[in-house]
Order: C-alpha cells, then sequence, then structure tokens
C-alpha cells in the first residue's frame, strides 16, 4: 500500500490555495478601499491603489511560491520575451520621470501579477475548470454585497445619476464586475463537464448580473456583456458538433436567426440604424461623451514622443512637461494609453503579446475546444473593452490581471491530455480480429 499517495481532498486543497492570490487581487482591485482614485476619474482608473493591500496579496503568493516552486517556477519561466520587454521598459523609464516612486510601484505591481498568474497557472494545469469557477466567484461576491449596500447605504453605493456602484469605487468598476459575473456565469453553465450545482447557479446568476449591468447604466461593459451573451452559447454549440455537415448547419440556422433579428428590428424602427439615433440610444454622442476630444489630446502627447512614450509613472511626468499641460489619468482607449505611456516600442510590445496570446489560443482549439474557445472569447471581450476604457498596462486592474492570467492558462491547457473526438474527424475504432471496440461518445473530462 502506498502511503505517499495525497487524498483527492489533499489536492483540491492545494489547487485552491494557489489560486487564492488571483481571487484576492481581483476582489482588491475593484472593491473601494481608504486610498481608491477619486470618483471622478472614470473606469479606468484602478481602485483601491493601496499598495500595503496589494503588498500583503504579493507577499501571501511569495509564499505559495516557496512551497510550490517547482510547479510554479515552470510557469514563471513561460512568462515570453514580450511581457518582460515591457517590465524592462518600464525599468527606463526612470531615466526621465518626474515621478520615480510611482515607476517604482507599477514596477511592483507588474512583477506581483505575474507571479500570480504563474501560480494561478500551474494549478489550472489540474483543473481548467477552476478558472472560470473563480472569476464567477469573485463577480457574485461583490454583487451580494453591493446589492444590499444600495438597499441600506445608497449614500454611498449610489453614485451621480442614480447609477449603483455598490462597493466599488465608480459606476464603470461596478459594471466590469458585473459584465465579468455574465461571461464566467455563462461559462460555468454551459461548459462540459460540470457540476450540476455550478449550471444551475450560473444560469440563475447571469439575469442577475444583467440587471446590475443596466443599474450601472456603464455602455461599454452592458455591450460586452451582450456579445458574450450571444458569443458563448453559440461558440459552446458550434464546438459540440462532431460532423462538418452538422456544424455547416448548425451555422446556416443560427445566421438566419441573426439576420431575422436585424431584418426585423430594422422594419419596426429603420432610425435605429442612423448614427445619431443608435448613438442617442446607447448613451452616447457624436464625441462619444467627450471621448474623442479626449483622444486628440492623447495623440498629440503620443506625438510629442512617439518612441519610448512619457513613461509608466500614471501620466504625472506628461501632466509636468507636456507643451499642452494634458493632466488625465488615462485616456479612455487602452491602445492610445499604451502608446502615450510607452510610444511605438510599449504598443509593439503589448501587441506582440496579445497577438502570440491569440495563437496559442487559437492552437489549444484543436485539441481543448471548449475551454479554448471561451479563453478566446473572454480575450476578444477584454480587446474590444478597451476600445473606449483603459486596462492594458494599468496596475492594479482587473481585466490587465486576467489577460496576464490568460497567457498562462493557455500554457496549462496544453499541458493537459486533449479531448476525445476532436471536431470534424471521425474518431478511430480499434479492432481486434472479429471483435470491434465500440466508439465512446463522451469527452475525456477536464479533471484530473
Amino acid at each position: 500500500m502506498n502511503t505517499n499517495k495525497r487524498s483527492p481532498a489533499f489536492e483540491r486543497g492545494k489547487r485552491l490555495l494557489r489560486l487564492t492570490p488571483l481571487l484576492f487581487f481581483l476582489l482588491a482591485s475593484e472593491v473601494s478601499l481608504p486610498s481608491q482614485a477619486p470618483p471622478n476619474t472614470g473606469g479606468g482608473a484602478t481602485a483601491g491603489g493601496n499598495i500595503l493591500i496589494f503588498g500583503s496579496i504579493y507577499g501571501l503568493s511569495a509564499l505559495i511560491f516557496v512551497v510550490t516552486w517547482r510547479k510554479a517556477l515552470a510557469y514563471l519561466k513561460k512568462t515570453g520575451v514580450a511581457l518582460a520587454l515591457l517590465l524592462g521598459l518600464m525599468m527606463f523609464s526612470f531615466v526621465w520621470t518626474v515621478a520615480p516612486l510611482s515607476v517604482a510601484k507599477e514596477m511592483i505591481h507588474f512583477g506581483g501579477i505575474l507571479l500570480i498568474g504563474a501560480i494561478a497557472g500551474s494549478a489550472l494545469q489540474e483543473n481548467p475548470e477552476s478558472f472560470f469557477i473563480t472569476l464567477f466567484t469573485f463577480a457574485m461576491a461583490i454583487v451580494l454585497v453591493s446589492i444590499p449596500a444600495v438597499w441600506y447605504l445608497p449614500h454611498a453605493a449610489i453614485g451621480l445619476n442614480g447609477r449603483w456602484q455598490g462597493i466599488t469605487a465608480h459606476p464603470n468598476h461596478f459594471g466590469i464586475v458585473s459584465m465579468l459575473g455574465v461571461y464566467s456565469a455563462l461559462a460555468v453553465a454551459l461548459m462540459k463537464p460540470s457540476r450540476w450545482p455550478w449550471k444551475v447557479l450560473g444560469l440563475l446568476s447571469t439575469p442577475l448580473f444583467l440587471y446590475c449591468l443596466i443599474r450601472a447604466d456603464s455602455i461599454t461593459s452592458l455591450m460586452i456583456a451582450l456579445f458574450y451573451v450571444a458569443a458563448i452559447p453559440s461558440a459552446v454549440f458550434f464546438t459540440r458538433s462532431q460532423r462538418v455537415v452538422v456544424a455547416l448547419l448548425k451555422a446556416i440556422l443560427w445566421t438566419s436567426i441573426v439576420l431575422t433579428f436585424i431584418l426585423t428590428a430594422y422594419v419596426v424602427d429603420p432610425d435605429f440604424f442612423q448614427i445619431d439615433a443608435f448613438l442617442n440610444r446607447v448613451g452616447r454622442s457624436r464625441t462619444l461623451t467627450g471621448r474623442l476630444e479626449l483622444w486628440t489630446l492623447g495623440w498629440q502627447a503620443f506625438l510629442e514622443r512617439p518612441l519610448v512614450g512619457w513613461g509608466f509613472d500614471n501620466l504625472l511626468t506628461l501632466s509636468a512637461q507636456s507643451l499642452n499641460r494634458i493632466s488625465y489619468g488615462q485616456f479612455h482607449n487602452g491602445y492610445l494609453d499604451i502608446l502615450v505611456r510607452g510610444g511605438i516600442m510599449g504598443a509593439l510590445f503589448v501587441m506582440t503579446f496579445i497577438g502570440m496570446l491569440t495563437l496559442r489560443i487559437l492552437n489549444a482549439l484543436r485539441r481543448h475546444r471548449e475551454p479554448a474557445v471561451l479563453m478566446l472569447i473572454l480575450l476578444s471581450g477584454i480587446l474590444a473593452h478597451n476600445l473606449t476604457e483603459t486596462s492594458l498596462m494599468q496596475f492594479p486592474n482587473a481585466l490587465w490581471m486576467l489577460t496576464v492570467s490568460l497567457h498562462y492558462a493557455i500554457f496549462a491547457l496544453q499541458g493537459r491530455q486533449p479531448q476525445a473526438s476532436p471536431s470534424f474527424d471521425r474518431p478511430a475504432t480499434p479492432s481486434l480480429g472479429p471483435y470491434t471496440y465500440p466508439r465512446s461518445s463522451t469527452a475525456t473530462p477536464w479533471r484530473a
């Protein structure tokens, strides 16, 4: 009898321990803490900038790393050249910054995020399903506390114009949490395999997250959430097709449904498809609520220092030295923001990181259809969110943490055994003489 074999409960506990820093970081980045950013800084500003809170999380991550150093180190080595170059560019900005302490804080956050992502990746190889459950737990915890806060503490939980912000620092933050709640609820409800309590809880909580999104009145997050509502069931619908003919029929059926919906909307309200009417319906103006003017200022700031940008110091150098005296926390566009902070070099490193991550996810689709396609949908939503908000290379920020976590999670997924019966391929049927083994209709479970 092997007495060294660990029980399943013990291994499950170790896996949950390695996911704890990720959960704590997500909560701390969105929950309103004493040193939060001012409310008027908008959704791109990170809530809870208290370095002591995040320092404790990074310290916990370091302890877990020491305990599980073999597996965690293997994933930390997969950080990649692009992220390492971004860290180096951030260090290089010490040369010209007027706020070296701010750069140092950003570097601490960046290093902590990489450590948390590597530790989480070592746990996800054993159970990729845990990534979606961790994200669902994070969103559900904030929403369940925020709703009573709205009822009993409306002066603190309801922002300007009646927008819900709950226990977060700003309604846009509450919108991001609810958006991620919609994504994770649908993921745990529809992915296969999954325990039935998670499926029921996911299906029941999806309308709750959508309602919170509407009350937060965060237009960008609401539109991304609607994308998740359409994309996740569709992706699961198609990836479970075992034959190309069935997949094509499903594609034709889904396309017909979408076209019918669009044509019906056009017949009912043709004005909706005019640009002014559409922007008015989604609560935007032709200037996208002042964003166009802000983007113009950001572009001018980029042209002043196009190669390496103004540095990663929360734009303090830009505020002090820019010819136009631009003073903003962020530019409500993640791609423009990285151009301003890191210049062409920073944007090149970020886009290389995103491009390589996308290619790895697409490659994983061949062997791990459902988890890979769910990760691709999450990444697509985050990238779309950065068109009018900012999360790329923002510290501490939940969406950037998830983007980096996806980098390590996809390596964890690729380390798993492939799912049986890949899409569009008829599985081979082994035979021994006159007897033929029956084909298995079930996929290999994700759990170890």
